[in-house]
């Protein structure tokens, strides 16, 4: 006697590669969030800008964002500083504090190219991990991207549960 297939039988495959790829995807991004600072690209320089606004920000006015240029540096760093209950806000920030031509460090990872899809200029940097000033911190990225792989991770060991148990 032959047994009814259903639609499930037939993607259970792709099933299985989506789950692998979430897992994958938050293990890739729980690595990268204990990346350590000397291994982040670096520039250092005087402040030409610090603002509200953007013009290469394109569709995405945030009253969170605020964006720091460089001298010598054709891009300009996007910091999140957040303020409303539940926002992923950074570590540690005195964005107040900084003043134009002050020199400073930061440490960045460049914009991969499915993020600046999403309306934010390729001229923008939204991985700012963390701004020096004097050798002291006035910015640290939060922890987002450990919550992200965190969840990530359960997601896809639960789904892969579910698949596993289901129809056996």
């Amino acid at each position: 006697m032959q047994q009814q297939q259903n639609a499930y039988d037939g993607l259970k495959p792709f099933f299985w590669l989506g789950t692998l790829f979430i897992i994958l995807m938050g293990l890739y991004s729980l690595f990268w969030s204990k990346k350590e600072l000397n291994r982040f690209n670096q520039v250092t320089g005087p402040i030409t800008l610090l603002s509200k606004t953007h013009p290469d920000a394109i569709g995405r006015p945030d009253p969170k964002d605020r964006y720091v240029e460089v001298a010598g540096f054709e891009k300009a760093f996007e910091l999140y500083l957040g303020g409303d209950a539940g926002d992923f806000l950074p570590k540690f920030e005195a964005y107040s504090d900084l003043k134009l031509s002050d020199t400073i460090t930061v440490f960045y990872n460049e914009t991969p190219p499915f993020v600046n899809s999403g309306g934010t200029s390729d001229k923008i940097i939204v991985f700012t991990q963390q701004i020096n000033k004097n050798g002291k911190p006035y910015y640290l990225r939060g922890d987002m991207d450990i919550y992200f792989a965190n969840f990530s991770i359960v997601a896809g060991v639960l789904l892969a549960l579910f698949l596993y148990f289901y129809k056996n």
